[in-house]
């Protein structure tokens, strides 16, 4: 909590008690691995309590919405919280669908699948597979876990 014993105009405020790594073991704070290996961190003050100090109000109606949107905690998965992720999508798929010349737009898709047999509904990893004759995880995009 930030108060008269931790002011905000403290320099050690952003300090980290505690780094974990992608598998959530602890790493030492003064380790050369703390600088690359750490994707978790705790620090000596929570974030609101920070929040709480710059705006110098418990509400939250005087969050920037930027400073609140970044603020959020990572949905599952991704590296946006609830409100940038569904910007994102939504901006996204209106590009998307506004477009005239995405693939799946095309209104001769189905005939030329009918007429030929030719399948536009296919993964990189389809490609690959028919191209080489190799072995490949069903999306390539994602490394395998040993």
């Amino acid at each position: 909590m930030i108060g008269r014993r931790d002011p905000i105009d403290d320099p050690d405020i952003l300090d980290f008690t505690k780094l974990r790594d992608a598998d959530g073991k602890v790493i030492p704070l003064t380790s050369d691995e703390a600088g690359e290996g750490a994707v978790v961190g705790k620090r000596r003050t929570t974030l609101a309590a920070r929040l709480k100090g710059v705006y110098g109000t418990g509400n939250v109606d005087k969050v920037d919405a930027f400073v609140g949107m970044l603020s959020e905690p990572h949905v599952r998965g991704t590296e946006f919280g609830e409100l940038q992720l569904a910007m994102w999508k939504k901006q996204f798929e209106a590009l998307r669908d506004g477009d005239r010349f995405f693939y799946r737009n095309d209104p001769m898709l189905d005939r030329i699948r009918s007429r030929y047999g030719i399948d536009y509904r296919r993964t990189l990893a389809d490609v690959i597979r028919l191209n080489t004759g190799e072995k490949v995880a069903p999306d390539v995009f994602k490394a395998p876990i040993d």
